[in-house]
């Protein structure tokens, strides 16, 4: 038996914090969509797809590839975590509810087929159901998550953006955004394919390390993992061009370059956001940053956004981006806070963690909004 370990495996460190997504089954989010008409004749078969642990986009790969159709047929509202258990709605342009059904996947289910006359698209999305697991919790927290959640239903809580926006295990995607603003295009290539996360295999970290050292991008080729297929991209086209580094952020898909900068302006938004909520007295609406926004019509933070934005060394026109145009932001608003509704608040034992509780909580909040963050606001100042 380890020496860190009880009996049945358990820990008997120090008290650790709290935990979310200790297991896969603590996180379920279930999608709710706007009713659509349904058409017997429809062309696009309709249906919720229920998985667990699964990768999205690898999962919907691996159904084109048994039904025989290319992977655009599909639409979706959404793409859902791979840690949890999620269901959701897709539309199969010209499918088959019998050939979806023969699909055997393991933790993978398919229901509710119905036929419509159009497909499944983001605006029809209305917002998600979340029941999540907490666990590793104090009996004297117990109180103090129930005041949180109390002040959360009156006075709702901060409409943070979640990590997933910044990329979930190397946090990457807002750096390289902010070079791609400052125009540092050669930086945020570097940063990209150099900048390692903790929980990358040795093997990626390495390779990584060793291009960030010598810079030699030919050799880098031969040592990156093939998984790696948007480095080995970038590499490729840097092999080849050695100091065009906008045509190697152009190797990447248009999507992805796209989060970069959209990352980097939700790292500014929750920046802004946090700072808001200290002086702002309602639910007022805060800019996301981009050539087209407009400070005076925000006169009550205007003072802040300018703050931050000096902090960070840009401007609204710094999302012009000329040497990419392509990736230039116009910019947007959003809510500073989230109501979550019919919020439930339940307290059980902690399977995993001896002599600890774990708290369940069930919402529904609107689309654009994370139920980790939410979460995370009902745990706050909890040891």
């Amino acid at each position: 038996m380890h020496p860190a370990t009880n009996k049945h495996g358990k820990s008997r460190h120090a008290h650790m914090p709290w935990k979310m997504k200790a297991l896969v089954d603590d996180f379920f989010v279930k999608e709710i969509s706007k009713e659509i008409e349904e058409s017997e004749d429809g062309e696009y078969l309709w249906f919720r797809l229920r998985k667990k642990n699964w990768d999205f986009y690898k999962l919907l790969k691996v159904m084109a590839r048994r039904l025989g159709v290319s992977i655009k047929r599909f639409g979706y509202a959404g793409v859902k975590d791979k840690f949890a258990v999620t269901d959701q709605l897709i539309s199969l342009w010209k499918g088959r509810e019998e050939e979806v059904r023969k699909i055997r996947l393991r933790d993978v289910e398919f229901y509710g087929f119905r036929r419509a006359s159009m497909p499944l698209s983001l605006g029809l999305l209305k917002g998600n159901q979340f029941k999540i697991v907490v666990r590793n919790i104090r009996e004297k927290e117990i109180d103090k998550i129930g005041k949180n959640v109390e002040q959360a239903k009156k006075e709702g809580v901060l409409n943070l953006y979640g990590e997933q926006r910044f990329g979930s295990k190397r946090y990457v995607n807002a750096k390289v955004g902010y070079l791609i603003v400052k125009g540092k295009v050669k930086d945020a290539v570097i940063t990209y394919l150099t900048e390692t996360g903790a929980s990358e295999p040795k093997e990626t970290r390495e390779a990584r390390m060793l291009l960030k050292n010598e810079l030699d991008f030919r050799k880098a080729l031969k040592i990156f993992p093939k998984h790696l297929k948007y480095e080995l991209a970038i590499l490729n086209h840097l092999a080849r061009y050695e100091n065009d580094y906008v045509g190697a952020l152009r190797a990447l898909p248009k999507y992805l370059r796209k989060m970069f900068v959209h990352a980097y302006q939700t790292e500014l938004w929750n920046k802004i956001a946090k700072k808001a909520h200290s002086v702002a007295a309602h639910n007022i609406k805060i800019p996301i940053i981009g050539y087209e926004t407009n400070l005076s019509k925000y006169k009550e933070i205007e003072g802040i956004v300018r703050d931050v934005m000096g902090e960070e060394g840009i401007g609204a026109a710094s999302f012009k981006i000329n040497q990419i145009p392509e990736l230039s932001s116009k910019g947007d608003e959003r809510y500073m806070l989230v109501f979550p509704k019919g919020i439930k608040f339940s307290v059980g034992e902690d399977e995993l963690n001896d002599g600890m509780l774990k708290a369940i909580f069930e919402f529904y909040a609107p689309k654009g909004s994370y139920g980790t963050v939410i979460v995370q606001q009902f745990m706050k100042n909890v040891a």
